[in-house]
C-alpha cells in the first residue's frame, strides 16, 4: 500500500508540474491518501469505472490542475455539479484551502457518500448540498465559479449552471469537443486540452446582458 500511495503522489505531483500549478507537498500527500480510499470505496457503489487509484488520479484528478491555474482570485466559492464520485471537488477543495467548495448532486447516495469523505479526510472548507440543480434557478445562491464534468448534454448543463454564478464569475466544463449554444450571458475565454484523449476544458465569463 505504501508503494501504490508513493505511485500515486508522483503522477499527482507530476500533473501539478506539468500545467504549471505550485501546489504544496502536504495537499499532495492528503489527495493521494483520499485517493487511496475514495478510488475502491466509490467503484464498489459505482459511481467511477476507476477502481485503482492511480487511474482515478489521472482520469478524474490530473485534470482539475488544469483549472487551477486559470483561477485568479485567492479566495471565493465554487460548486461542484452532477458529481460522480466527487473526485474532482474534493481535490479542489485540498489544493485551493482558501475557497469554500460545494458538492452538488441530487442523488442521496452519493451526497451521503461524499459527506463521509469529507469528515474522514477532514476536509473543512467542503460541503455537501443535495439538491437538483434544475430546482436552484430561483433561490438565488451565486458562485464565483462553477464546474462540471459533461454529466448532460451541455447546452443543458450550461443553462442551469449559469444561474448558479456571480455576474463576473465562471463557468468550466470538461467535455468533449462539441459545439454549444451559449446563454446570451456566457462568453467563452478559454478552450483547451484537458490532458486526456478527447476531454477539453472550457471556461466562460458570465457577463451582464444589455
Amino acid at each position: 500500500m505504501f508503494h501504490v500511495k508513493q505511485l500515486v503522489a508522483k503522477a499527482l505531483n507530476s500533473a501539478a508540474l506539468r500545467y504549471g500549478c505550485n501546489v504544496d507537498a502536504l495537499d499532495i500527500e492528503r489527495c493521494a491518501k483520499l485517493s487511496l480510499w475514495l478510488a475502491p470505496s466509490a467503484a464498489r457503489l459505482g459511481l467511477t469505472g476507476f477502481a485503482s487509484p492511480l487511474e482515478y488520479v489521472e482520469n478524474l484528478i490530473a485534470p482539475g490542475f488544469r483549472l487551477i491555474k486559470h483561477i485568479n482570485s485567492e479566495e471565493g466559492q465554487m460548486v461542484e455539479v452532477g458529481l460522480g464520485s466527487g473526485g474532482l471537488g474534493l481535490s479542489l477543495a485540498i489544493f485551493i484551502p482558501s475557497w469554500r467548495v460545494t458538492l452538488l448532486d441530487r442523488r442521496r447516495r452519493v451526497c451521503d457518500f461524499l459527506t463521509l469523505a469529507i469528515r474522514r479526510f477532514q476536509i473543512d472548507n467542503c460541503s455537501v448540498y443535495c439538491r437538483d440543480i434544475r430546482n436552484l434557478s430561483d433561490m438565488g445562491i451565486q458562485y464565483d465559479l462553477a464546474m462540471a464534468r459533461a454529466v448532460a448534454t451541455s447546452d443543458v448543463l450550461l443553462r442551469h449552471m449559469t444561474h448558479l454564478v456571480r455576474y463576473g464569475g465562471q463557468l468550466a466544463l470538461f467535455r468533449p469537443q462539441i459545439e454549444v449554444t451559449l446563454p446570451p450571458e456566457l462568453r467563452r475565454t478559454v478552450h483547451e486540452d484537458a490532458g486526456l484523449p478527447g476531454l477539453w476544458l472550457d471556461i466562460f465569463d458570465k457577463m451582464e446582458v444589455e
